[in-house]
């Protein structure tokens, strides 16, 4: 009986560790954030168009299953957006605004994921173009802020994957928009 109190002790220490490690990590000063950039072989205006265009976010952002304007007229500030994405086999409804735009350079949104509260996030992220030798280079700076105890708790393991998938998404549009050239 004493090595099943011991296991079960010993269990116990390994999952309050695991949670303390988490908290730990998670009160980093760059907590939430992430950048990723990317250089594309095409002019910054065929670029800024990909990334205000809701038809071509569906082909280049990854999980977005639907787009839907709740702003009627073409991209400004103030446009809004519902966004359905797929994660993990969950549908996952957000509200996306345009904060600023500085076309051709600067598109800056905030995203407020929709549903229960103690699963939901704030996103605060830009899109950054710079133009060189007739090529763009694409910034994503982004800063997420995640709601609820377990979310915000579990956020060191969530940032570093939705940063990669990111970085993924950059790539697909770098593709789409080279092979048209």
């Amino acid at each position: 009986m004493k090595w099943l109190t011991r296991i079960v002790i010993g269990i116990l220490i390994i999952i309050l560790v695991g949670f303390f490690g988490l908290w730990i990590a998670g009160q980093r000063s760059d907590r939430g954030h992430f950048a990723a950039s990317i250089m594309i072989d095409r002019p910054i205006n065929e670029v800024y168009n990909a990334l205000i265009d809701p038809e071509m976010t569906k082909k280049w952002v990854s999980g977005i299953a639907e787009i839907k304007r709740l702003t009627p007229g073409n991209t400004h500030v103030g446009t809004k957006l519902l966004l359905i994405e797929d994660v993990s086999g969950h549908r996952v409804s957000m509200e996306e605004e345009i904060t600023d735009l500085q076309p051709p350079r600067l598109v800056k949104y905030t995203t407020q994921s929709q549903g229960n509260p103690l699963h939901s996030f704030t996103e605060l992220g830009e899109y950054q173009l710079e133009e060189k030798d007739g090529k763009t280079q694409f910034t994503l700076d982004s800063h997420i802020t995640y709601h609820g105890f377990l979310y915000s708790l579990f956020e060191p393991l969530i940032t570093p994957s939705v940063k990669s998938k990111f970085a993924g998404d950059q790539m697909t549009l770098k593709k789409i928009l080279e092979q048209g050239k």
